[in-house]
């Protein structure tokens, strides 16, 4: 789990390597220039979880403190009883292919998944909310977002997050993704994923891990140094770091 530009697919190329199924090659999203490496997202479990967010009246996958999530009208309600069957298969389905199934979700999503999941454990990463703010301008250009708007996203989504980490049925996990990439805390990271999943290969996942991944550093330092944080967003990026393996 994470909010979108936060290390979400780095995340999903570790459980890759580290003995993980997402899916066959087909249904996953391809590569682009924002993810060279590739996302590791099951495009099947992308467009059914969007598809439960129209149904709700959302125009996409970021949050909106002003909708819930109740279907609207009454056709709407007719299609999620579909989806919700839809879930259910689909989870079926990747469950039959592999003891070790695992799926990448923003946390507005998991709420629509986690009914159908009787264990589960959650691996969640964060990412510093000015890093994010350059990922996105980088990702989506064109003043496509204000800063305060991706700010307020990252701030509602990873609230949600905090919640859903708290009320894992199996156990949870939060990893900064900064540190994923200092050379310092990595491997002590990696053998801790390693130890809380039970399985996993060390070497393999160490792989993945590349420093020049974190392209937004120092674009962000600048803008955090003349950039204020609301007080909510400093309080969940304080729970965040204090919760962090």
């Amino acid at each position: 789990l994470g909010f979108a530009r936060s290390g979400t697919s780095l995340l999903g190329g570790l459980l890759d390597r580290g003995g993980f199924y997402f899916g066959e090659d087909k249904d996953m999203k391809k590569s682009d220039f924002r993810n060279p490496q590739g996302f590791f997202e099951n495009d099947f479990i992308f467009n059914l979880s969007r598809k439960f967010i129209k149904e709700s009246g959302f125009e996409n996958e970021l949050p909106d403190p002003s909708k819930n999530l109740k279907a609207k009208g009454k056709l709407n309600r007719i299609k999620r009883f579909f989806t919700r069957i839809k879930i259910q298969k689909t989870l079926f389905n990747l469950a039959s292919k592999s003891d070790f199934i695992s799926f990448k979700n923003f946390p507005i999503f998991f709420y629509f998944w986690k009914p159908y999941l009787p264990k589960h454990k959650i691996i969640a990463i964060y990412r510093d909310p000015f890093s994010v703010v350059e990922s996105f301008m980088k990702a989506w250009p064109a003043g496509r977002f204000t800063a305060e708007q991706v700010i307020n996203y990252w701030t509602l989504a990873n609230k949600d997050l905090l919640y859903h980490l708290a009320s894992a049925k199996d156990g949870s996990i939060l990893i900064k993704y900064e540190d994923l990439l200092s050379s310092e805390k990595q491997d002590e990271i990696l053998k801790k994923v390693i130890s809380f999943l039970g399985v996993g290969d060390f070497g393999n996942m160490k792989q993945v891990l590349n420093p020049e991944l974190n392209r937004s550093s120092k674009n962000s330092s600048k803008l955090k140094d003349v950039y204020p944080l609301r007080d909510d967003t400093k309080a969940i990026l304080a729970a965040l770091d204090k919760i962090k393996i």
